[in-house]
């Protein structure tokens, strides 16, 4: 059994946290090559830095796709039916 960092009469807490501790990073070690994959692209996904540029990115998509056609020289309306 492995030994504990700090004192036994320091109280079972500590040693509970120990436990947990170590048993976490048991399961750490013990992922799949695909839940690895998985984590880091939800690291990259979560992150500001990646929400960011995408958001700006679709902002400026939808800014270039929605406007007015009729500045191009385009008719506004289909055919110029609608007024």
């Amino acid at each position: 059994m492995e030994e504990s960092l700090t004192d036994p009469a320091a109280g079972p807490t500590q040693c509970n946290i120990e436990a947990i501790s170590r048993l976490g990073l048991k399961a750490l070690d013990r992922r799949t090559t695909t839940e690895r994959a998985s984590d880091s692209v939800v690291k990259l996904v979560g992150s500001i830095k990646f929400l960011l540029p995408n958001d700006a990115i679709h902002l400026l998509r939808r800014l270039r796709s929605e406007r007015p056609r009729y500045l191009d020289g385009q008719e506004p309306y289909l055919l110029g039916v609608i007024r």
